[in-house]
């Protein structure tokens, strides 16, 4: 049997995906499981798949890619984007069964399994989690006596083992990083940005947290982390420590696998409601995070050591890339005090018998 898995758009919700990832060789043994999806998905693979085919978004899928991918003759094809251009290629690549989340004119594409397949596949639910919303997607397959649920709780946090980087490592801010590690003290990384700047916690905020964490111990190192998305924002924050401070800008440069490996020698991370802060989950580190513009029910990350701040305001969740507040703007994190975050980490690194 051959099996391709359209991954979904975000790096956050593909990490929430990984529950389904690693449920589908359990649930066909001996199949040959292919992996689609945009350029990131390379850098970040999961295990289970026996080939991982990516492509660059704004060029879609080349028609190269395609035909060689129809030669796979795929048996079932899924999709967990819920966008109508993969059902569409889920329909071009001619797959047997062509499962996904039944949504607008797209349902026309689907092909669910015969026995009332499609039944047992409820349309998308916002107020459940995202990665139990992608188990139920498999439901036609699981044996009778089992739910979604149970395998969410099952998989949900399993971490995943991460390469070491030689040759970053051996590049300036990598040995500043290996040196921080090396004499084993608390190391905080912090993702400052966000794709939306309704999730971004206020930056002045956070160099008040990093000023609480830095006082503590001069020995302490704080690495600023993220993609490109997230430089203007250390840079800003970089800019308000003197040069001789231990901060480390590693944004920009470096892969999702090697960022993996980076947070898993963290003490504690300080993240957005992003992608970074989903791939704690996938290395273990104990996260602090914010919700406010979005559910959190549906995609708060399943890492079992987090503390998130939710203040839970009548107007969360508003669901906007930009506060519609005039009268106090992002009040949902302005709110959150550096004070209570600070605390936050440190009754992390109590737990881990860090000592000053």
């Amino acid at each position: 049997m051959k099996i391709v898995v359209h991954a979904p758009n975000w790096v956050g919700d593909h990490v929430m995906a990984y529950p389904f990832y690693r449920l589908l060789p359990e649930l066909f043994p001996n199949a040959s499981l292919t992996l689609i999806g945009r350029s990131w998905i390379s850098s970040l693979q999961p295990k289970t798949f026996h080939k991982i085919i990516a492509f660059d978004a704004k060029k879609n899928f080349s028609s190269e890619i395609r035909n060689q991918l129809k030669t796979e003759k795929f048996d079932i094809g899924f999709t967990l984007s819920p966008s109508f251009r993969s059902a569409l290629l889920l329909f071009r690549l001619g797959c047997r069964l062509r499962i996904g989340f039944r949504e607008q004119l797209r349902t026309l594409l689907l092909k669910f399994p015969p026995e009332r397949g499609a039944l047992r596949i409820p349309p998308v639910n916002r107020l459940e989690h995202r990665s139990l919303s992608y188990l139920r997607l498999l439901t036609p397959f699981f044996p009778a006596e089992l739910v979604a649920e149970e395998y969410l709780a099952r998989l949900g946090t399993v971490t995943e083992k991460f390469t070491e980087d030689k040759n970053f490592l051996n590049t300036e801010l990598g040995k500043q990083f290996g040196n921080a590690i090396r004499h084993k003290v608390p190391v905080l990384a912090i993702c400052p940005g966000s794709v939306a700047p309704s999730k971004i916690y206020p930056i002045h905020h956070l160099i008040q947290v990093i000023a609480n964490f830095l006082a503590q111990d001069n020995r302490r190192t704080v690495i600023l982390v993220g993609s490109g998305i997230e430089k203007e924002y250390a840079a800003r924050i970089r800019k308000a420590f003197p040069q001789e401070a231990n901060i480390i800008d590693i944004t920009g440069k470096t892969s999702l696998e090697q960022l993996g490996y980076l947070l898993s020698q963290t003490s504690v991370l300080v993240a957005n409601d992003s992608g970074v802060g989903h791939l704690s989950t996938l290395t273990g580190t104990p996260l602090v995070s914010f919700q406010g513009m979005g559910r959190k029910e549906e995609t708060v990350p399943l890492n079992p050591r987090k503390v998130i701040f939710h203040l839970q305001l009548p107007c969360s969740p508003c669901f906007k890339k930009e506060c519609p507040r005039w009268d106090k703007p992002l009040e949902c994190l302005e709110g959150i005090p550096p004070q209570a975050v600070s605390a936050a980490i440190e009754n992390f690194l109590r737990a881990t018998h860090y000592k000053k």
